[in-house]
């Protein structure tokens, strides 16, 4: 696919290049009001390595292909399944962003790290999902 035409959305054209392993290495919208974009990829080993100027780090050996670590700052944890565990993100306090009922439970890091959990069940400390936001 190199090419979408989305005639409600303004019209809007969304463009995409490939390189020789059929990997997207750049892809655009023009057109429109919202969604507009326009990133280049690279990648290392197979692996997408860089991300509309967001690097990322495979840095787990057991999980060759699992993003580890964003040059955003962002890092991820793997269970040995090689199923995500732990989204962390700098600069968010756990203690801010919970309810008091809570706060005790065993989220985040050791540098204080918020951490959105994946895991499922129905105890509230396991419940906890969505997107989080810096405070202020």
């Amino acid at each position: 696919m190199t090419t979408i035409s989305d005639a409600l959305a303004g019209p809007q054209a969304q463009e995409f290049s490939y390189n020789d392993a059929d990997m997207v290495i750049q892809a655009n919208a023009a057109g429109g009001t919202d969604g507009l974009y326009s990133e280049n990829y690279s990648y290392s080993s197979g692996n997408l390595y860089n991300k509309g100027g967001v690097t990322n780090t495979y840095g787990d050996p057991a999980h060759p292909h699992a993003v580890t670590e964003r040059s955003n700052g962002n890092t991820y944890v793997y269970d040995d399944n090689g199923n995500q565990t732990c989204r962390c993100y700098p600069g968010l306090s756990i203690q801010d962003r919970l309810p008091p009922t809570l706060r005790s439970a065993p989220f985040g890091d050791p540098q204080g790290t918020l951490c959105e959990l994946a895991t499922r069940g129905t105890h509230p400390s396991r419940a906890l999902r969505g997107r989080v936001r810096p405070a202020g």
